[in-house]
């Protein structure tokens, strides 16, 4: 990422008043973003769906696909008027505690058991 446009991403952030400990963590993270892209001779100008998909899976495959980090990306594709790979970030991100809330209205109509006998070995997805 260019000084100057890390500059600028680190005063939106700022403005947004996101703690200084996470302007850095987001800061790298999109920067390793940027290295994974640069490594494919991808701009970020030219990144599509499929190539963002790419590399949430890879991220998924490392065990590095925190929502931090993805949050973090999000903001920088929303910053730098990526609408359409944010667009995607907001499905995906704002769908994480759907099934968590559908466990959690389970419980309150039918009861813990009923959860617990639903929701057996059942993992959330990465």
């Amino acid at each position: 990422m260019s000084e100057l446009k890390e500059g600028r991403f680190r005063k939106y952030l700022q403005k947004r008043k996101i703690s200084a400990r996470d302007i850095e963590s987001s800061v790298s993270a999109v920067r390793e973003f940027k290295e994974h892209l640069r490594k494919r001779k991808t701009p970020l100008r030219s990144v599509d769906l499929n190539a963002l998909k790419e590399y949430i899976s890879l991220l998924i495959k490392e065990g590095k696909n925190s929502r931090d980090r993805l949050v973090a990306i999000a903001r920088y594709c929303y910053f730098t008027k990526k609408n359409d790979l944010y667009i995607y970030f907001t499905s995906i991100l704002g769908a994480m505690n759907v099934l968590p809330d559908i466990g959690e209205r389970l419980a309150n109509i039918a009861g813990e058991k009923a959860r617990r006998k639903i929701f057996h070995d059942f993992e959330l997805p990465p």
